[in-house]
């Protein structure tokens, strides 16, 4: 699903378009004028087919697939991406806790169990380990063809969570991850990494951002004027409030 001449919706699971396997977060393509970007990777599970034939019907080549950028650990954004190191080769980045997590295949350190418990995730799905190629951190860069992605750290859905932007037509676009979600709704989680305060700071600093395209990990994205969503959330604070949670 075609966003923006150079983003395009290819998976997402039953809480937003449900393009592709229904435990899957909004995946993202970034058309780098020629190499392919995914921000997110969504579940792994009976999805990636699904992401692959998705970029197909949008005219994108998922040989071209170069790198993934990963917003945070959560299997529905991380699972996939050893399905993409073995198919195309794609070099994953992430942060380094988030790196962590992945290169041992860590359920644990996700809170796999507990989400299973709580009818998340099958009970027979399993976290499969993936190399990484780099970790990111506040500030750092990546370019790929024409496009260059700048990482934010983005704490508070859970350790070593980070966001994406990028400049394109004059527009800051933002990959938000779990952080914040259309109408300014933010998902606090009983997950021990989860933490409060440090959410409400990242709500904040996204709120300063002139974004004008607004791309979260789940929900409905924003093609214009997406700050709007974001200071939605930060209002709630000045109210003394939580943002309103999503589910």
């Amino acid at each position: 699903m075609r966003l923006t001449d150079r983003v395009y919706l290819v998976g997402s699971g039953a809480n937003g378009f449900y393009l592709s396997h229904a435990s899957d977060c909004s995946v993202y393509a970034v058309d780098c004028d020629g190499p392919i970007v995914l921000v997110d990777a969504g579940v792994g599970y009976e999805g990636t087919d699904l992401i692959w034939q998705n970029l197909l019907r949008d005219g994108l080549d998922p040989n071209s697939v170069t790198h993934l950028l990963l917003t945070h650990k959560h299997a529905d954004h991380s699972g996939g991406a050893v399905d993409w190191h073995e198919r195309v080769g794609a070099k994953t980045m992430a942060t380094a806790h988030t790196a962590q997590a992945l290169v041992r295949g860590d359920e644990e350190l996700i809170s796999m169990g507990a989400a299973k418990r709580a009818g998340i995730y099958d009970l027979d799905y399993r976290f499969r380990a993936c190399p990484v190629e780099r970790e990111l951190g506040e500030g750092d860069t990546l370019s790929v063809g024409d496009v260059t992605f700048t990482t934010l750290d983005t704490p508070g859905h859970c350790a070593g969570h980070c966001a994406f932007t990028f400049e394109g037509a004059g527009k800051l676009h933002l990959f938000g991850g779990d952080n914040v979600f259309a109408g300014g709704r933010i998902l606090l989680q009983n997950i021990p990494d989860c933490d409060l305060q440090e959410h409400l700071r990242t709500v904040r600093r996204l709120a300063a951002l002139p974004v004008e395209v607004f791309l979260p990990g789940h929900t409905m994205p924003c093609l214009r004027e997406g700050y709007r969503h974001l200071r939605l959330a930060e209002a709630r604070l000045d109210q003394l409030l939580v943002p309103e949670s999503y589910h």
